[in-house]
């Protein structure tokens, strides 16, 4: 019922997570701007070059996002966790 999803969305989702989360989530879409960005802007060869700098691009997005998300959520949750899961 409604209810009781309310309550376990409150009992272990808090706000501050919410914003931490918005928080990592501006950092990643400004370093996949800036890494897109870099790329066109060196984007050399015409049509061909320029989908050989999306390919590089996209590939580095991918490991930028995976990378800072790792050490962002380290930073801010720390290697252990306050989530309780148990029946």
């Amino acid at each position: 019922s409604a209810g009781t999803y309310d309550h376990y969305f409150n009992l272990f989702l808090s706000p501050e997570d919410v914003l931490l989360s918005v928080l990592k989530v501006l950092i990643f879409s400004v370093l996949v701007i800036l890494a897109h960005c870099y790329y066109g802007f060196h984007a050399t060869g015409g049509p061909a070059g320029v989908g050989v700098a999306v390919g590089r691009s996209v590939r580095n997005a991918i490991v930028l996002i995976s990378v800072t998300d790792f050490f962002l959520s380290l930073a801010i949750w720390g290697a252990t966790t306050t989530v309780k899961v148990a029946g």
